[in-house]
């Protein structure tokens, strides 16, 4: 067994003694195993899961210029680099439109010049994004739960810039033992 130390023997008895005088105390006495059992059960939780269910490689045009290429915050804590592509409404089952975008998009955090993606050499290209799907698993030991959500991330390159987005969507809760 492992030594306690006097901070955490502090600490371990102030939080029974705030339990001892909390709604918890008109409750049955329960030992101190059964009570902490929920918390080392948490601590051996199985980790979160990914799981890729579809990856497809579509080519899209893509207008390089200063109408669609531009420095915006719009949904993120810090300025990026965009760049509008509408054709991916159609290649896409999330909705990967900004707030006040004009047309969904995808971003870089690798410049933040748009004239650094431009060029001086506006013009319409064909360029290849992948699309993924994934789900992902968080197993919750505690409850005995599973929550499910769908990832959905494009990825591509353009002019030597990594330009990507992730749009996510809760599926649900199941049960624990369908978290695989």
């Amino acid at each position: 067994m492992k030594k306690l130390t006097t901070t955490k023997f502090a600490l371990l008895t102030s939080t029974l003694f705030a339990i001892s005088n909390s709604a918890y105390a008109s409750q049955p006495f329960v030992s101190f195993d059964a009570f902490v059992q929920p918390f080392i059960q948490a601590s051996e939780n199985p980790q979160p899961k990914e799981v890729v269910i579809s990856k497809r490689v579509v080519k899209l045009p893509v207008e390089i210029s200063a109408t669609r290429v531009k420095l915006s915050q719009a949904d993120y804590s810090v300025p990026v680099v965009k760049v509008l592509v509408p054709e991916l409404a159609a290649v896409t089952l999330l909705d990967h439109r900004n707030t006040g975008e004009g047309a969904p998009c995808l971003a870089t955090s690798q410049t933040r010049q748009p004239h650094d993606v431009i060029q001086n050499h506006p013009r319409i290209e064909e360029v290849e994004m992948t699309i993924y799907l994934v789900k992902n698993l968080s197993p919750n030991v505690v409850e005995n739960s599973c929550d499910v959500s769908l990832t959905e991330h494009i990825d591509t390159v353009i002019r030597g810039f990594h330009f990507s987005h992730d749009r996510y969507l809760s599926v649900g809760v199941r049960q624990l033992a369908d978290c695989q």
